[in-house]
C-alpha cells in the first residue's frame, strides 16, 4: 500500500469534493470521512465491489517503505506520531533519555524505530505506514487485477 494519501486526494477530486489535489489538507484526507471504506459496506456490498470493481494494489520495497515512514513521521514535527509512538519508543529503547525527549517524543532515531519494529512486545501497536502489506491489503484473499510497484528513479 503506497501513496494512500495521494490516492485519497485524487479520489476526492474525482468525487467533486475539491478542484485540485493541492487544495486538500492532510487532516481532511485522513480525518474527513469523505471516502467510504470497503468495511463500511454490508457483506453484499463488499462482495459486489470485490467481484465487479477493478482492484489495484501499489506496493513498495519494504526497507524503502520503513525509511520513508520514519522520515515522514519522525524527522519532522508531528502532532500525532511524536506523542503516541515517539514517547513510547524513546522511553523503551533510549538509555538516559532526556526529560524533554520523554515529554515530547521528538528525536526518535532510526535505530530505535527499528528496535521498536522488531520487538514482539512493542510498547504501542503497529501503524499502516509501516505495517506489512499482507496485513493491510490481504493480497492472498483478494484477487487484485493490477499490482504495481512504487519505485523512485533519479
Amino acid at each position: 500500500m503506497t501513496g494512500c494519501s495521494n490516492w485519497k486526494r485524487v479520489l476526492m477530486v474525482l468525487n467533486g469534493l475539491a478542484s485540485s489535489t493541492k487544495d486538500i489538507q492532510h487532516n481532511t484526507v485522513h480525518y474527513g470521512n469523505y471516502l467510504k471504506r470497503l468495511d463500511g459496506f454490508d457483506h453484499q456490498g463488499i462482495y459486489h465491489r470485490l467481484s465487479t470493481y477493478t482492484k489495484m494494489l501499489f506496493i513498495r520495497e519494504p526497507f524503502e517503505k520503513l525509511v520513508s515512514a520514519f522520515r515522514d513521521k519522525f524527522e519532522h514535527p508531528n502532532n500525532y506520531y511524536h506523542p503516541v509512538f515517539g514517547k513510547a519508543i524513546i522511553s523503551r529503547y533510549r538509555v538516559n533519555a532526556t526529560k524533554e525527549a520523554l515529554r515530547t517524543g521528538s528525536g526518535v532515531k532510526f535505530k530505535e524505530f527499528i528496535q521498536y519494529l522488531l520487538d514482539v512486545h512493542r510498547p504501542v501497536g503497529m501503524d499502516i505506514h509501516w505495517d506489512h502489506v499482507n496485513r493491510l491489503c490481504s493480497p492472498c484473499l483478494i484477487d487484485y487485477d493490477f499490482v504495481g510497484k512504487f519505485e523512485t528513479h533519479k
